[in-house]
């Protein structure tokens, strides 16, 4: 009727619509609420005059994001709702108030800071450009702690995702590897094979709980070392915590890449791991890798440097694993309590295991077991001060000794020919360059002079002329001997 008609062009609002406007449906006679509309839905166009048509030119639909859309083929033209629906489960998008830019989260964090990038972004995804002017205002944010997207009352969006393992389970248990070992006895036998003593094994899942469990990052990081390599280590990242914890949220990289920059990578990791933090032949590299891990454990924030943007301050909750072949893959400062240490001596490569098949058979197996190891971790008793503070192990133990700076102590080793004291591979990359020093450690209780000094300043405080009169006081002098390996008697440091 003409009432309709005049009621249905009265609800025109320049090219914008609400979703409480009403379309007439094709029989004319029919009417719905846009917003009660879920799927395609042909009517008659709310902004031209196709209701004098003999049938309706327009349709309402929603796109990917639940947001309502309607396109007339008689206007050739698309209208979008002044008033689109933004929900955690509908679209990660939002107009970051610090940065100034709208952001899209889509694994990765992106700001838009082009005009035409945007609109592009729009067209694409079948989006009207113009919502950016009512895209909810929020800060960026990544807390496990909180549920993913925006959160209006705290105007933050979270960009933290949570693993489809990750529950809540109200009743708790003490620690028990023997219920570990029978419903997990594949995930339960790599970690004995890394970790070794039971202790080690319940001290590690007290840390991978506290995380799981408190949504809090720990002031502690795990430096895991073997003498054996193929033992576990990166089966245990990559095959099991990587599930519970995310992909997107754990990162493995290479230990030489410690120190670098990786922005966004950072913003969005709860798990990190380096592997082999311990590079052969970059003694100051090393010390200086170690100072990098020593803030970062420590630190409770991060910096987000966007290009283009003003630095972006976040939370940080990255958790650090290091894994390493070497024995003394960091020097520990005697009184820092950022390292947990382990090593299994007894560790042996998991091909060599009585239940190994091949890997296609262990991944399937360890797979099969994730929920049983996840509700395991996420259901013991967690406590703190073991999460947060390093376990007295024998390979920390060692460690600590062997990073004294203590001339007494340099020299006993030196006395009981102990080459692997000196961490010689930390000083040279080459095999022939180690083992003359070796050897003359070994058989001659001696360091040759030629290459003294780049030991002594490196594992001594002082000045090489202060290091030299302290060994001199303890009656460590340079004499000439006949070292293997030499062709004449050369100048070395000895005990005399």
């Amino acid at each position: 009727s003409a009432k309709v008609i005049d009621q249905v062009r009265s609800q025109r609002r320049n090219s914008t619509f609400r979703t409480d406007d009403v379309v007439i449906l094709p029989d004319r006679r029919s009417r719905k609420f846009i917003g009660d509309i879920a799927e395609k839905q042909p009517c008659f166009c709310l902004f031209c005059n196709d209701l004098d048509s003999k049938s309706a030119s327009a349709f309402v639909d929603t796109n990917d994001h639940g947001e309502h859309y309607m396109h007339c083929s008689h206007c050739d033209q698309t209208y979008w709702s002044d008033n689109p629906r933004f929900c955690n489960s509908q679209i990660d998008l939002y107009f970051d108030h610090k940065a100034g830019y709208p952001a899209l989260f889509d694994g990765d964090i992106k700001f838009f800071k082009n005009k035409k990038d945007w609109v592009n972004f729009c067209r694409v995804r079948n989006l009207d450009p113009y919502i950016d002017e009512q895209l909810p205002r929020a800060k960026l944010t990544f807390d496990p702690a909180d549920e993913h997207g925006l959160n209006t009352r705290s105007e933050t969006f979270n960009i933290f995702e949570p693993s489809s393992y990750l529950k809540v389970f109200e009743k708790k248990y003490k620690p028990d590897l023997e219920v570990l070992a029978k419903h997990t006895p594949r995930i339960y036998s790599v970690l004995k094979n890394v970790l070794g003593e039971d202790m080690i094994v319940n001290c590690f899942l007290n840390w991978i709980g506290f995380i799981l469990q408190e949504r809090r990052k720990t002031t502690l990081a795990w430096l895991i070392t073997t003498e054996a390599r193929g033992t576990g280590k990166e089966v245990i990242f990559k095959l099991i915590l990587g599930l519970i914890f995310g992909d997107k949220q754990t990162q493995l990289f290479q230990g030489s890449s410690i120190g670098e920059k990786f922005n966004s990578m950072d913003a969005t990791c709860w798990l990190r791991c380096y592997d082999e933090v311990f590079q052969r032949g970059e003694f100051v590299e090393n010390l200086k890798r170690r100072e990098w891990l020593k803030t970062k454990i420590g630190s409770k924030t991060m910096e987000l440097e966007p290009k283009g943007i003003d630095k972006i301050i976040l939370n940080s909750h990255i958790n650090y694993l290091l894994f390493s072949n070497s024995t003394h893959a960091l020097l520990l400062e005697q009184g820092d309590r950022r390292f947990n240490v382990t090593r299994n001596p007894f560790s042996t490569p998991l091909t060599k295991m009585d239940w190994w098949v091949d890997g296609p058979t262990m991944e399937k197996e360890i797979e099969a077991e994730i929920p049983a190891f996840a509700q395991y971790v996420q259901q013991i008793e967690v406590h703190f001060n073991q999460a947060n503070y390093p376990t007295d192990t024998e390979a920390r133990r060692e460690l600590l000794e062997a990073s004294k700076e203590d001339v007494q102590v340099f020299i006993d080793h030196l006395e009981a020919g102990d080459a692997d004291f000196f961490n010689l591979d930390s000083f040279w990359n080459d095999d022939f360059t180690i083992d003359l020093v070796r050897r003359s450690i070994e058989l001659k209780k001696s360091i040759p002079a030629k290459y003294a000094n780049q030991i002594l300043t490196r594992m001594l405080k002082g000045s090489i002329i202060n290091i030299r009169r302290r060994l001199e006081e303890h009656g460590v002098k340079s004499i000439t001997i006949r070292i293997p390996g030499f062709q004449a008697p050369v100048k070395a440091w000895q005990k005399v």
